[in-house]
């Protein structure tokens, strides 16, 4: 009888300990696997419509894709077509498109090179680092996929990426590991100059 009891207080001190890691697990899902599901889970999807019009979802979706993705949010389209309406825009400012219906109409190669500037060469981590993220008011130059370069630098607590044409701040998600690469979340959406 005493040993039942026994039992029956393990069991009972037991289960909710495997209950709790089964909750932890289960509540914690696992990263994306590559960058179009990470574009995807983070409900991107005015980018993942860019990404599909251009034909790239297979490019977008290899986890072997050794790169640092700064992705714009929904919002950076809007930001990036509303310039169409501002007077005297620097050249390298100027968007590829007006609205999203001119933009998935662009020829698919410029779609591509415009999407594929998007990718940092190598793992760039968004943190303090001062071989990267210069604090000095210079730039760092850093290569992407596309053959272009961007220039990233730390202004107080702004991690800036400044496309040869547009920039942006990454203020939102960071450093999401995505099979060989990692994902950040924008504010606007840079772009290379002259235009592809």
């Amino acid at each position: 009888m005493a040993r039942g009891i026994v039992l029956l207080l393990l069991a009972g001190a037991l289960i909710p300990g495997l209950a709790a890691v089964a909750l932890a697990s289960a509540a914690k899902p696992p990263p994306p696997a590559n960058f179009y599901d990470a574009v995807v889970k983070h409900k991107l999807t005015k980018l993942q419509e860019v990404i599909d019009g251009a034909g790239m979802k297979a490019y977008f979706s290899n986890p072997n894709l050794k790169a640092t993705m700064m992705a714009p949010n929904n919002a950076a389209f809007d930001w990036l077509f509303a310039d169409c309406k501002v007077d005297k825009l620097k050249e390298a400012d100027t968007p590829p498109a007006c609205s999203m219906k001119q933009l998935l109409c662009l020829p698919k190669k410029q779609l591509r090179d415009i999407l594929v500037y998007l990718l940092v060469e190598g793992n760039i981590k968004v943190q303090p680092n001062k071989d990267i993220w210069l604090t000095n008011g210079k730039f760092t130059r850093w290569p992407t996929l596309q053959g272009d370069i961007v220039r990233l630098r730390q202004v107080k607590k702004d991690f800036e990426v400044h496309g040869t044409g547009r920039d942006a701040k990454v203020r939102f998600t960071r450093n999401i590991i995505v099979g060989k690469g990692l994902f950040n979340i924008v504010d606007n959406f840079i772009t290379s100059w002259p235009k592809k």
